[in-house]
C-alpha cells in the first residue's frame, strides 16, 4: 500500500537525487550510483587524526637523591700528623711493621711487610730513617702516596697506595714510653706510660737486655738514653726477662716497640712576631699559638684568629722548630 509518507520520502529522494547528479556532471565524477553519491553527501565529515601526535600524560619524577657524604672531623690540636705506620728503617727504604689503631693506614691495603721505596716522587733509599717519615708527615687530611713493593708467593709485586695523614704526629724525635734505671745486665723499667706501645708489652720490674739484638750491659747512662730514642714512629726490638710472680720463675721475652712518648713538652717559652706577615704567636710543642696582630697587616683581616696553632708555614712543618727558623721560613 502506497502511503502519503511513502509519497513524501521518494519525492525527496528524487530531489536529492538530481542534486547530487548535478554535482557529478559539473565536476567531472562517473561511476556513482544515486543511491551511494546520496549517502556520501549526507554522511558526517571524517575527522583527519592520523597524523595528529598521541598525547602522553607526563609524569613528574622527583630529582634523585644525592648519596650522603660521610664527612670526617679532624682534631686540630696536635698540628701536623702522619699516616699512622709502624716501620723499620732499611736499605731501601722502609718496612711496614704494623699501625697505629684506628688509622686509615690499617684499611688502605698495606700490609704488614711491605717495603715502602718511594713516597709521592721522593725515593727512600739511602736516607736516614727520620727523613722517612718526615715525608709521611703533612697536615691533617692530607693524602700521601706511598709506593713499594711486596713478596706474593716469592715474587716481588708492585704497590701504590693513597694513605692519608689522620693520626696526630708526635715530634720528630720520641722516646720509648717507659721509665728505667741502670741494671749490671741492662736497664729495668720503673714506669709504664699508658697510651704507648710500651704500655702494651711492658710492665714494671722488666729488665731489657737487648735492644735490636745488641746487648745494652756495662752501656754508660749517656749511650742507653740515647739508644732509648729514635725518629717517630720507627720500630725498635726489645729482648727482656721477666719473672712470673706466681711460679717465680724468669722468662724470656721479646717485644717490637717504637718510639711513641713525647716525656717533656716544651713549654710556651718563646713571645714573638713575623713581622713580614703581622702575626704575634708564642711558641709552644703543637706550633705557633697566634696571640695578636700587627696593625694594618693583611694578617688582621685574613681570617685567622687568636688561639690559632700554625703547624705549617708553605710545605715546611713547624712542630717543635724554634721560633728563628719559623720566622726564616715566613721571610
Amino acid at each position: 500500500m502506497i502511503t502519503q509518507a511513502k509519497v513524501h520520502a521518494a519525492v525527496r529522494l528524487e530531489a536529492a537525487t538530481k542534486k547530487v547528479l548535478a554535482n557529478m556532471i559539473l565536476s567531472g565524477e562517473t561511476g556513482m550510483t544515486p543511491r551511494r553519491a546520496v549517502a556520501q553527501q549526507s554522511a558526517p565529515p571524517v575527522r583527519a587524526i592520523a597524523n595528529k601526535p598521541r598525547e602522553v600524560p607526563a609524569f613528574h619524577l622527583p630529582p634523585p637523591e644525592a648519596p650522603k657524604r660521610k664527612v670526617k672531623v679532624y682534631d686540630l690540636k696536635a698540628g701536623g700528623a702522619d699516616v699512622g705506620i709502624k716501620y723499620s728503617p732499611h736499605a731501601k727504604g722502609l718496612v711496614v711493621r704494623g699501625f697505629i689503631k684506628k688509622s686509615e693506614a690499617a684499611n688502605s691495603g698495606l700490609m704488614v711487610g711491605d717495603l715502602i721505596y718511594q713516597v709521592g716522587e721522593s725515593f727512600l733509599a739511602g736516607l736516614p730513617a727520620l727523613e722517612c717519615y718526615m715525608l709521611m708527615s703533612a697536615t691533617m687530611g692530607s693524602l700521601v702516596v706511598l709506593t713499594g713493593t711486596r713478596d706474593v708467593k716469592g715474587v716481588q709485586k708492585r704497590v701504590e697506595i693513597d694513605v692519608m695523614c689522620d693520626v696526630p704526629a708526635p715530634p720528630k724525635k720520641a722516646a720509648l714510653g717507659f721509665d728505667f734505671k741502670l741494671d749490671a745486665a741492662g736497664v729495668r723499667v720503673q714506669k709504664v706510660y699508658e697510651g704507648t706501645s710500651a704500655f702494651e708489652h711492658l710492665q714494671k720490674g722488666d729488665l731489657i737486655t737487648e735492644i735490636d739484638e745488641e746487648f745494652i750491659a756495662g752501656l754508660p747512662l749517656s749511650e742507653t738514653k740515647e739508644l732509648m730514642s729514635g725518629p717517630a714512629r720507627c720500630n725498635v726490638h726489645l729482648g727482656f726477662t721477666r719473672v712470673d710472680s706466681e711460679k717465680g720463675i724468669k722468662r724470656r721475652c721479646s717485644a717490637d716497640l717504637i718510639f711513641d712518648h713525647n716525656p717533656r713538652p716544651a713549654p710556651l717559652a718563646e713571645y714573638s712576631s713575623m713581622g713580614d706577615v703581622g702575626i704575634e704567636y708564642a711558641t709552644t710543642a703543637l706550633g705557633l699559638k697566634v696571640t695578636g696582630f700587627q696593625k694594618l697587616s693583611s694578617a688582621a683581616s685574613s681570617g685567622l684568629q687568636i688561639g690559632d696553632i700554625i703547624t705549617q708555614v708553605g710545605d715546611e712543618l713547624i712542630i717543635g722548630l724554634s721560633g728563628a727558623l719559623v720566622r726564616a721560613l715566613a721571610c
